[in-house]
């Protein structure tokens, strides 16, 4: 899922995500935020993508991004 619909655009040297730490909603706001950049993820997909992007780039207590 990642693949398909984030690494078009993110990825290394190119709008990384290495220095985010976000929660699972922060997440789940910065997929809403993109679909202004229509790179829309479909509702049925979007449990995978969070756990994934939790699993990689999660936030450690008191880490999470404001």
């Amino acid at each position: 899922t990642f693949a398909e619909a984030c690494a078009i655009c993110h990825r290394k040297g190119h709008r990384p995500l290495d220095d985010l730490h976000l929660t699972r909603a922060q997440w789940n706001e910065a997929i809403e935020r993109m679909e202004d950049y229509r790179r829309g993820v479909p509702q049925a997909m979007r449990p995978a993508l969070l756990d994934y992007l939790l699993a990689m780039r999660s936030a450690a207590p008191g880490r999470a991004k404001q």
